[in-house]
Parts: structure tokens; C-alpha cells; sequence
């Protein structure tokens, strides 16, 4: 958290501050140490321009005005809304190493649905879906869905799906259980649950043993794993696949190897493909997984 350059603080500046771009690689460190080890994270009360753009997605902009005052040289950048910008008792004594982040092909901590052209849910889950269906006795959760292509199809077997997301957009949509159509078949209204909720600053909204099959297709956030192994019933399926790697997605990609040793002896794996994409030094990978919980 940047502090407000006040008080005594104004009054010994020279000989205490630090500029943020100092430290911006030891910020950088602290954070992903902390999501490593699936600890919650935020930044406070620092411009996005001063974190690495794999962290910014931690970085919370300040609901006080008189904490969110830019200067001129902020105006051309593209994340300007989503920054906390500066202290307006502290402005005068910003860093001259203000950079205005001109183009961000990737926006990935502010994520928005679009809706899909078509209402395809994920090859795997429809190949194993005779298997994935058959000892269902719960809910199944679709994880951050989007306008829910693939809890649709859990649903179109007439199995009790919870849709979970944050945008009500995707969620309107889902609620009109006509929207949803998977084979020509028309999702019953009844199945269907909708559930507004941010996973990253919200928590964890269910149970243990609660759910009879988890889907996690194209949202990863390490402290969920943990979360959906406990929840998940004994018989249930968990079906978790990644983004691609194109573009800056690496940076919001797995660790390799982490979510099928997680799983560890507990699961029965039923589909696995997993492979390391580069930048090789990230250790990350892009992950297809679908498995059964024993224990």
C-alpha cells in the first residue's frame, strides 16, 4: 500500500522516499510469492504504470476521489479508468517516472463475456459426457460461465446446473432459459440457478461436499483448486481447461504440473493434456483436465 506524503512524512521527504519505480520488480516479487502460496493479494494506492503488467490485475482503484487524481501526462493511457492514480494531497510530489501505458492488446483483470456466436460447449465435456453424467445426486457449478455454453449442456440431461459469474450481462441471459440451446434442446427453466459473485475479492461461496460436478473452462485463479476439491462430492467430476496461449495469455495461465499434482492420488484422472508454453522461464502451461473424485 502507497502512503499518503503528508505530515511528517512531507516534512522529512528527501530523506524517506522511495520512488515506486524503485521498487516496482520487488512489488512484482512480493505478489506472486504470496498467489503462489494462494494467498489473497491487492494493491493499494498505486498507479498501474508502476506494476508489471502480470500484476495488475491486483491493483485496486480507489473509491475516494481525493485519492484518484491524475496528472496531465496520465491522460493518453489506456487503463486511466481502471487506476488508482495519485493522492491529491500528494500530487505535487509524484515520480517523474510516470508512463502512460499507451496499448494493451490483453486486458486481463477486467475480463468482459462476449457472446458467443453459437451455443458449442467444450469438445471434451461432450465426448465424456455418458460418463460425466452418470453418478450426478447434486448441482453442478460452471465456474465464472460466461453466458454458460457449457453448463448448458449438464443441464440439457436434465441435471441442476448453478451458473456463477460476475457480469449481469451473461447472467440475464442464462436466466432466460430459452437462450440456451444445446442440440436443438431447450434448457428447463427450473435447472437453471444463477449466482452474481466475485470469486477473487468475494471468496468461496459453497460448501463442502456440496456440488456433484465443477466447471472451470478459461478462468484460473490458484486459490479456487483447493476450494473446488472440497466442495465437490465423492463420484463428482471437475472439468477444468485453459486459455490458449496467443498473445499475453501466459500471464494468466497454471503453473505446469500444479493442478494434476493438487489432485494428486484423490482424483481418477479420465482426461489429461497438458503442455508448457513459453516464455519457458514462467512455468506455465495450458491445461485440458476432466477427473472423478475418489476420496
Amino acid at each position: 500500500m502507497s502512503l499518503e506524503i503528508c505530515g511528517n512524512a512531507e516534512k522529512n521527504f528527501d530523506s524517506i522516499y522511495i520512488d515506486p519505480n524503485a521498487y516496482k520488480q520487488e512489488l512484482r516479487n512480493a505478489i506472486l510469492a504470496m498467489r503462489k502460496r494462494g494467498l489473497n493479494a491487492s494493491i493499494y494506492n498505486t498507479p498501474l504504470c508502476f506494476c508489471h503488467e502480470d500484476i495488475r490485475q491486483f491493483a485496486r482503484a480507489s473509491i475516494s476521489s481525493w485519492k484518484n487524481i491524475f496528472h496531465e501526462n496520465c491522460s493518453p493511457c489506456s487503463l486511466l479508468s481502471q487506476c488508482s492514480g495519485f493522492f491529491a494531497t500528494s500530487s505535487n510530489q509524484a515520480s517523474r517516472n510516470i508512463s502512460p501505458i499507451l496499448d494493451v492488446s490483453v486486458n486481463h483483470y477486467n475480463l468482459d463475456h462476449k457472446k458467443p456466436k453459437n451455443q458449442d460447449p467444450s469438445p471434451i465435456l461432450k465426448k465424456y459426457i455418458s460418463k460425466i453424467i452418470k453418478n450426478i445426486d447434486a448441482p453442478v457449478l460452471d465456474v465464472a460461465c460466461g453466458y454458460g455454453i457449457n453448463g448448458a449442456l449438464i443441464a440439457s440431461y436434465k441435471i441442476p446446473v448453478i451458473f456463477l459469474d460476475k457480469s449481469d450481462k451473461a447472467l440475464n441471459f442464462i436466466a432466460q432459459g430459452e437462450n440456451l440451446c444445446v442440440e436443438k434442446k431447450i434448457i428447463d427453466n427450473t435447472l437453471i440457478k444463477t449466482i452474481k459473485h466475485d470469486l477473487i475479492n468475494d471468496g468461496w461461496p459453497f460448501e463442502k461436499n456440496y456440488l456433484g460436478g465443477i466447471i472451470n473452462v478459461q478462468f484460473y485463479y490458484l486459490p479456487l483448486i483447493t476450494e473446488f476439491i472440497n466442495s465437490l462430492k465423492i463420484g463428482g467430476f471437475i472439468y477444468i481447461e485453459s486459455v490458449s496461449a496467443i498473445a499475453g495469455n501466459y500471464l494468466i495461465l497454471p503453473e505446469y504440473k500444479y493442478i494434476i499434482n493438487k489432485l494428486d492420488k484423490s482424483f481418477s484422472i479420465i482426461y489429461y493434456k497438458e503442455r508448457q508454453v513459453k516464455p519457458l522461464d514462467r512455468n506455465v502451461a495450458t491445461i485440458k483436465l476432466l477427473a472423478q473424485k475418489l476420496l
